[in-house]
């Protein structure tokens, strides 16, 4: 019975998000968009309509080899999902100007500029777009909520 209990204990799904490995309802003001990638028109997300900097206003979108990319903006994955709402920490470390788009993972991205502290946007791609033709990548469904400020 001991081995038993090891074995349940050492399947006990990690959800890499701070969060519980359930699911939880996506937050409120969560936007669902089908992003095309930079070699299928090229669908931009301005997460931080408000701010503006030198006329730019901050955008994220998927690179022709489907990377998260965006303007003054840095992403970080946190592992695989069950959900936008399993997003719940920002994590220390990881951070990267280009991070790789897979289904079913989290994402965390940040901005910044001289005038504001980081900002931060919740994303959670739901799956790959396919091409109708010849099934290759054209893109992701994409769940984000912005502003994201854990615990509120």
């Amino acid at each position: 019975m001991s081995a038993m209990l090891f074995f349940t204990g050492c399947n006990k799904k990690d959800d890499s998000g701070g969060g519980s490995g359930k699911s939880v309802p996506d937050p409120e003001g969560t936007i669902i968009v089908a992003m095309r990638n930079a070699s299928n028109e090229d669908t931009w997300i301005y997460p931080f309509p408000d701010i503006h900097y030198q006329s730019i206003v901050p955008y994220l979108h998927i690179t022709s080899s489907d990377n998260f990319e965006g303007f003054d903006m840095q992403f970080t994955t946190v592992g695989k999902v069950n959900g936008l709402g399993n997003i719940i920490s920002i994590p220390e470390s990881g951070w990267a100007t280009r991070v790789a788009v897979m289904p079913g993972y989290g994402y965390v991205g940040r901005y910044s500029n001289p005038n504001v502290d980081y900002l931060y946007v919740r994303i959670y791609v739901v799956d790959y777009i396919l091409a109708a033709v010849n099934n290759g990548v054209i893109g992701a469904t994409v769940k984000y909520q912005t502003p994201f400020e854990p615990g509120n």
